[in-house]
Protein backbone atom coordinates (compact mmCIF):
# COMPACT_ATOMS: atom_id res chain seq x y z
CA UNK A 1 0.00 0.00 0.00
CA UNK A 2 2.84 2.37 0.78
CA UNK A 3 4.75 1.72 -2.05
CA UNK A 4 1.43 2.47 -4.19
CA UNK A 5 1.22 5.52 -2.53
CA UNK A 6 4.75 6.37 -4.33
CA UNK A 7 3.88 4.76 -7.49
CA UNK A 8 0.72 6.99 -7.72
CA UNK A 9 1.69 10.10 -6.87
CA UNK A 10 5.00 9.87 -9.77
CA UNK A 11 2.31 8.86 -12.59
CA UNK A 12 0.04 11.86 -11.52
CA UNK A 13 3.32 14.03 -11.82
CA UNK A 14 4.27 12.52 -15.43
CA UNK A 15 0.50 12.23 -16.25
CA UNK A 16 0.97 8.87 -16.67
CA UNK A 17 -1.50 5.52 -15.82
CA UNK A 18 -0.61 2.09 -14.32
CA UNK A 19 3.15 2.78 -14.96
CA UNK A 20 5.56 0.90 -12.24
CA UNK A 21 8.15 3.27 -11.64
CA UNK A 22 9.32 1.00 -8.56
CA UNK A 23 11.42 -0.86 -10.16
CA UNK A 24 14.63 -0.05 -11.95
CA UNK A 25 12.96 0.53 -15.49
CA UNK A 26 10.32 2.65 -13.89
CA UNK A 27 13.20 4.79 -12.02
CA UNK A 28 15.03 5.38 -15.08
CA UNK A 29 11.93 6.27 -16.70
CA UNK A 30 11.06 9.12 -14.10
CA UNK A 31 14.68 9.88 -14.17
CA UNK A 32 14.76 10.42 -17.83
CA UNK A 33 11.62 12.52 -17.00
CA UNK A 34 12.90 14.93 -14.51
CA UNK A 35 16.25 15.51 -16.80
CA UNK A 36 14.54 16.54 -19.18
CA UNK A 37 12.80 19.26 -17.07
CA UNK A 38 15.66 19.79 -15.29
CA UNK A 39 15.72 23.50 -16.56
CA UNK A 40 12.47 24.25 -14.48
CA UNK A 41 14.18 24.52 -10.88
CA UNK A 42 10.84 22.87 -9.20
CA UNK A 43 11.35 19.90 -11.25
CA UNK A 44 15.71 20.09 -10.49
CA UNK A 45 14.84 19.60 -6.95
CA UNK A 46 12.86 16.77 -6.97
CA UNK A 47 15.32 15.01 -9.73
CA UNK A 48 18.37 16.38 -6.68
CA UNK A 49 15.91 14.65 -3.73
CA UNK A 50 14.88 10.83 -5.93
CA UNK A 51 18.34 10.83 -7.34
CA UNK A 52 21.03 11.65 -4.90
CA UNK A 53 24.22 12.42 -6.78
CA UNK A 54 27.09 9.82 -6.74
CA UNK A 55 29.17 10.98 -3.74
CA UNK A 56 26.21 10.47 -1.13
CA UNK A 57 25.89 7.75 0.90
CA UNK A 58 22.25 7.16 0.47
CA UNK A 59 21.80 6.08 -3.41
CA UNK A 60 19.02 4.66 -5.41
CA UNK A 61 19.49 0.32 -6.32
CA UNK A 62 16.59 -1.95 -6.78
CA UNK A 63 14.52 0.76 -5.05
CA UNK A 64 14.26 4.20 -4.05
CA UNK A 65 17.00 4.96 -1.71
CA UNK A 66 14.05 6.35 0.96
CA UNK A 67 11.80 3.08 0.69
CA UNK A 68 14.31 1.40 3.58
CA UNK A 69 12.56 4.27 5.82
CA UNK A 70 9.15 3.42 5.45
CA UNK A 71 8.56 1.76 8.44
CA UNK A 72 9.87 4.27 10.69
CA UNK A 73 7.62 5.85 13.11
CA UNK A 74 8.63 9.42 13.11
CA UNK A 75 8.52 12.04 10.25
CA UNK A 76 11.13 10.39 7.77
CA UNK A 77 13.10 10.43 4.38
CA UNK A 78 9.95 8.64 3.34
CA UNK A 79 7.12 10.08 4.19
CA UNK A 80 9.13 13.35 3.19
CA UNK A 81 9.17 12.00 -0.43
CA UNK A 82 5.60 11.72 -0.53
CA UNK A 83 5.25 14.98 0.53
CA UNK A 84 7.70 16.80 -2.35
CA UNK A 85 5.86 15.08 -4.58
CA UNK A 86 2.58 16.08 -3.43
CA UNK A 87 3.80 20.15 -3.54
CA UNK A 88 5.47 19.12 -7.16
CA UNK A 89 2.30 17.68 -8.47
CA UNK A 90 0.73 21.04 -6.75
CA UNK A 91 3.59 23.16 -8.82
CA UNK A 92 2.26 21.50 -12.31
CA UNK A 93 -1.09 22.88 -11.87
CA UNK A 94 -0.83 26.41 -10.44
CA UNK A 95 3.15 26.89 -11.53
CA UNK A 96 3.78 28.79 -8.25
CA UNK A 97 7.69 28.29 -8.24
CA UNK A 98 7.57 30.46 -4.83
CA UNK A 99 4.90 28.51 -3.13
CA UNK A 100 6.69 25.51 -4.11
CA UNK A 101 9.51 26.46 -2.22
CA UNK A 102 7.45 27.65 1.40
CA UNK A 103 5.48 24.24 1.14
CA UNK A 104 8.79 22.62 0.77
CA UNK A 105 9.91 24.28 4.20
CA UNK A 106 6.90 23.69 6.04
CA UNK A 107 7.19 20.35 5.34
CA UNK A 108 11.02 20.10 5.99
CA UNK A 109 9.53 21.54 10.05
CA UNK A 110 7.81 18.07 10.28
CA UNK A 111 11.06 16.34 10.92
CA UNK A 112 11.16 18.29 14.60
CA UNK A 113 14.18 16.90 16.27
CA UNK A 114 14.78 13.85 13.60
CA UNK A 115 18.54 13.89 12.79
CA UNK A 116 18.90 17.55 13.54
CA UNK A 117 17.39 18.27 10.18
CA UNK A 118 15.08 21.29 11.37
CA UNK A 119 18.34 22.61 13.96
CA UNK A 120 20.13 22.30 10.26
CA UNK A 121 17.30 24.65 8.72
CA UNK A 122 17.77 26.72 11.66
CA UNK A 123 21.46 27.24 10.40
CA UNK A 124 20.86 28.21 7.21
CA UNK A 125 18.47 30.92 7.74
CA UNK A 126 20.48 33.40 6.00
CA UNK A 127 21.20 30.94 3.15
CA UNK A 128 19.44 31.50 -0.31
CA UNK A 129 19.92 27.73 -1.33
CA UNK A 130 18.13 25.84 1.51
CA UNK A 131 16.51 23.35 0.11
CA UNK A 132 18.96 22.19 -1.96
CA UNK A 133 21.55 22.33 1.19
CA UNK A 134 18.41 20.25 3.11
CA UNK A 135 18.35 17.86 0.37
CA UNK A 136 22.00 17.34 0.28
CA UNK A 137 21.98 17.08 4.18
CA UNK A 138 19.59 14.67 4.80
CA UNK A 139 21.45 12.31 1.23
CA UNK A 140 24.64 12.98 3.30
CA UNK A 141 26.76 14.70 0.13
CA UNK A 142 29.63 15.64 1.21
CA UNK A 143 30.33 17.08 -2.44
CA UNK A 144 28.09 19.75 -1.71
CA UNK A 145 29.40 21.03 1.79
CA UNK A 146 32.48 21.19 -0.26
CA UNK A 147 31.64 23.44 -3.18
CA UNK A 148 29.09 25.39 -1.31
CA UNK A 149 30.30 25.64 1.98
CA UNK A 150 34.34 25.47 0.97
CA UNK A 151 33.98 22.75 4.22
CA UNK A 152 35.14 19.02 3.82
CA UNK A 153 33.03 16.74 6.23
CA UNK A 154 32.88 12.62 6.12
CA UNK A 155 29.38 11.38 5.07
CA UNK A 156 29.17 9.36 8.10
CA UNK A 157 29.72 13.03 9.69
CA UNK A 158 26.94 14.90 8.25
CA UNK A 159 24.15 14.60 10.24
CA UNK A 160 25.76 15.23 13.45
CA UNK A 161 25.66 18.88 15.41
CA UNK A 162 29.56 19.08 14.82
CA UNK A 163 28.47 19.32 11.42
CA UNK A 164 25.85 21.68 11.89
CA UNK A 165 28.16 23.87 14.34
CA UNK A 166 30.65 23.96 11.34
CA UNK A 167 28.58 25.25 8.82
CA UNK A 168 26.80 27.90 11.30
CA UNK A 169 30.04 29.05 12.03
CA UNK A 170 31.45 29.34 8.10
CA UNK A 171 28.15 30.87 7.58
CA UNK A 172 28.81 33.39 9.89
CA UNK A 173 32.42 34.06 9.11
CA UNK A 174 30.90 34.60 5.61
CA UNK A 175 28.42 37.28 6.58
CA UNK A 176 31.36 38.96 8.76
CA UNK A 177 33.65 38.74 5.47
CA UNK A 178 30.79 39.96 3.43
CA UNK A 179 30.03 42.68 5.46
CA UNK A 180 33.49 43.66 5.31
CA UNK A 181 33.66 43.68 1.96
CA UNK A 182 30.72 46.05 1.83
CA UNK A 183 32.65 47.61 4.56
CA UNK A 184 35.93 48.53 2.37
CA UNK A 185 33.95 49.16 -0.33
CA UNK A 186 31.92 51.84 1.03
CA UNK A 187 35.56 53.08 2.24
CA UNK A 188 36.69 53.45 -1.47
CA UNK A 189 33.51 55.13 -2.50
CA UNK A 190 33.68 57.60 0.14
CA UNK A 191 37.71 57.80 -0.79
CA UNK A 192 36.75 58.33 -4.26
CA UNK A 193 34.32 60.71 -3.34
CA UNK A 194 36.63 62.56 -1.42
CA UNK A 195 38.76 62.93 -4.69
CA UNK A 196 36.27 63.69 -7.13
CA UNK A 197 35.10 66.77 -4.02
CA UNK A 198 38.20 68.11 -4.60
CA UNK A 199 38.52 68.31 -8.10
CA UNK A 200 34.93 68.96 -8.32
CA UNK A 201 35.76 72.09 -6.00
CA UNK A 202 38.21 73.59 -8.35
CA UNK A 203 35.59 72.58 -11.06
CA UNK A 204 32.79 74.74 -9.20
CA UNK A 205 34.80 77.56 -8.76
CA UNK A 206 36.01 77.68 -12.77
CA UNK A 207 32.27 76.84 -13.16
CA UNK A 208 31.38 80.24 -11.14
CA UNK A 209 33.86 82.27 -12.58
CA UNK A 210 32.59 81.37 -15.97
CA UNK A 211 28.92 81.91 -14.88
CA UNK A 212 29.36 85.54 -13.77
CA UNK A 213 31.06 85.87 -17.35
CA UNK A 214 27.85 84.23 -18.54
CA UNK A 215 25.42 86.84 -16.08
CA UNK A 216 27.29 90.03 -17.47
CA UNK A 217 26.52 88.77 -20.89
CA UNK A 218 23.05 88.15 -20.09
CA UNK A 219 22.38 91.63 -18.44
CA UNK A 220 23.61 93.14 -22.01
CA UNK A 221 21.30 90.67 -23.44
CA UNK A 222 18.69 91.44 -20.98
CA UNK A 223 19.01 95.00 -21.61
CA UNK A 224 18.46 94.45 -25.68
CA UNK A 225 15.74 92.18 -24.83
CA UNK A 226 14.21 94.36 -23.35
CA UNK A 227 14.36 97.79 -25.86
CA UNK A 228 13.21 95.11 -28.09
CA UNK A 229 9.86 94.36 -26.22
CA UNK A 230 9.53 98.19 -25.71
CA UNK A 231 9.48 98.07 -29.28
CA UNK A 232 6.80 95.25 -29.98
CA UNK A 233 4.85 96.54 -27.49
CA UNK A 234 4.56 99.37 -29.26
CA UNK A 235 3.89 97.63 -32.63
CA UNK A 236 1.29 95.20 -30.97
CA UNK A 237 -0.68 98.64 -29.82
CA UNK A 238 -0.91 99.85 -33.48
CA UNK A 239 -1.55 96.59 -34.44
CA UNK A 240 -4.38 96.57 -32.18
CA UNK A 241 -5.66 99.30 -33.18
CA UNK A 242 -5.57 98.41 -36.60
CA UNK A 243 -7.22 94.96 -35.85
CA UNK A 244 -9.96 96.29 -34.10
CA UNK A 245 -10.53 99.43 -37.07
CA UNK A 246 -10.63 96.18 -39.44
CA UNK A 247 -12.79 94.43 -36.99
CA UNK A 248 -15.39 97.04 -36.64
CA UNK A 249 -15.72 97.64 -40.21
CA UNK A 250 -16.04 93.70 -41.01
CA UNK A 251 -18.50 93.98 -38.09
CA UNK A 252 -20.47 96.51 -40.06
CA UNK A 253 -20.17 95.00 -43.34
CA UNK A 254 -21.30 91.71 -41.30
CA UNK A 255 -24.07 93.37 -40.24
CA UNK A 256 -25.11 94.84 -44.03
CA UNK A 257 -24.32 91.25 -45.35
CA UNK A 258 -26.96 89.54 -42.83
CA UNK A 259 -29.46 92.57 -43.75
CA UNK A 260 -29.47 91.84 -47.55
CA UNK A 261 -29.46 87.85 -46.40
CA UNK A 262 -32.50 88.42 -44.75
CA UNK A 263 -34.14 91.04 -47.85
CA UNK A 264 -33.10 88.00 -50.18
CA UNK A 265 -34.71 85.61 -47.94
CA UNK A 266 -38.11 87.80 -48.28
CA UNK A 267 -37.99 88.18 -51.96
CA UNK A 268 -37.08 84.65 -52.26
CA UNK A 269 -40.40 83.82 -50.13
CA UNK A 270 -42.29 85.77 -52.52
CA UNK A 271 -40.79 84.34 -55.49
CA UNK A 272 -41.72 81.11 -54.10
CA UNK A 273 -45.01 82.03 -53.59
CA UNK A 274 -45.17 83.58 -57.33
CA UNK A 275 -43.82 80.84 -58.28
CA UNK A 276 -46.58 78.37 -56.98
CA UNK A 277 -49.31 81.00 -58.60
CA UNK A 278 -47.51 80.98 -61.73
CA UNK A 279 -47.67 77.06 -61.49
CA UNK A 280 -51.07 77.01 -60.66
CA UNK A 281 -51.89 79.41 -63.00
CA UNK A 282 -50.12 77.19 -65.95
CA UNK A 283 -52.32 74.20 -64.61
CA UNK A 284 -55.50 76.36 -65.43
CA UNK A 285 -54.30 77.32 -68.89
CA UNK A 286 -53.58 74.18 -69.65
CA UNK A 287 -57.35 72.79 -68.68
CA UNK A 288 -58.33 75.85 -70.84
CA UNK A 289 -56.33 74.89 -73.89
CA UNK A 290 -57.01 71.67 -73.24
CA UNK A 291 -60.57 72.04 -73.45
CA UNK A 292 -60.09 74.46 -76.57
CA UNK A 293 -58.84 72.01 -78.00
CA UNK A 294 -61.83 69.33 -77.82
CA UNK A 295 -64.05 72.39 -78.27
CA UNK A 296 -62.18 72.84 -81.70
CA UNK A 297 -62.10 69.60 -82.72
CA UNK A 298 -65.76 69.48 -82.54
CA UNK A 299 -65.86 72.71 -84.49
CA UNK A 300 -63.49 71.24 -87.09
CA UNK A 301 -66.03 68.37 -87.24
CA UNK A 302 -68.89 70.72 -87.14
CA UNK A 303 -67.13 72.53 -90.38
CA UNK A 304 -66.41 69.51 -91.97
CA UNK A 305 -70.29 68.73 -91.75
CA UNK A 306 -71.08 72.02 -92.57
CA UNK A 307 -69.14 71.82 -96.18
CA UNK A 308 -70.60 68.55 -96.64
CA UNK A 309 -73.81 69.72 -96.19
CA UNK A 310 -73.10 73.07 -98.38
CA UNK A 311 -71.89 70.71 -101.21
CA UNK A 312 -75.06 68.47 -101.43
CA UNK A 313 -76.94 71.76 -101.27
CA UNK A 314 -74.85 72.97 -103.69
CA UNK A 315 -75.20 69.50 -106.15
CA UNK A 316 -79.17 70.17 -105.25
CA UNK A 317 -78.94 73.98 -106.33
CA UNK A 318 -77.19 72.75 -109.71
CA UNK A 319 -79.75 70.19 -110.54
CA UNK A 320 -82.52 72.51 -110.19
CA UNK A 321 -80.81 75.19 -111.92
CA UNK A 322 -80.20 72.73 -114.45
CA UNK A 323 -83.96 71.70 -114.26
CA UNK A 324 -85.31 75.11 -114.67
CA UNK A 325 -83.33 75.94 -117.58
CA UNK A 326 -84.59 72.79 -119.53
CA UNK A 327 -88.17 73.68 -118.41
CA UNK A 328 -87.16 77.22 -120.02
CA UNK A 329 -85.76 76.39 -123.18
CA UNK A 330 -88.99 73.90 -123.92
CA UNK A 331 -90.91 76.47 -122.52
CA UNK A 332 -90.07 78.81 -125.61
CA UNK A 333 -90.65 76.69 -128.26
CA UNK A 334 -94.19 75.40 -127.16
CA UNK A 335 -95.04 79.02 -126.48
CA UNK A 336 -93.57 79.86 -129.88
CA UNK A 337 -95.94 77.16 -131.54
CA UNK A 338 -98.58 77.30 -129.47
CA UNK A 339 -98.97 81.28 -130.31
CA UNK A 340 -98.32 80.61 -134.08
CA UNK A 341 -100.71 77.72 -134.14
CA UNK A 342 -103.38 80.45 -133.49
Amino acid sequence: MEESDINTLINTSLSTENINYMNSEGMALFKKNLEDRSNDDSALKILLYFFPVNSSLEKNEKEFWFMKYKDVENYNEYKFAKDILQCYNQYLSDKDSEAFDYNILKKIVLFKDYKFIVEFLRALKDYDAKIIAIFSYIEKDPSYFENAFETIIEPQNIQKKSCINIIKDYLERKKVLLNLQKSLEMIKVYNDFLGKEKAFKNDLINDMNFLKKEVNELKKDNATINENISKLQKDNATLNKTLNKNISKLQKDNATINENISKLQKDNATLNENISKLQKDNATLNENISKLQKDNATFNENISKMKKDISELKDRLDQIDTRDTVKMSLRYPYKMLFTGSK
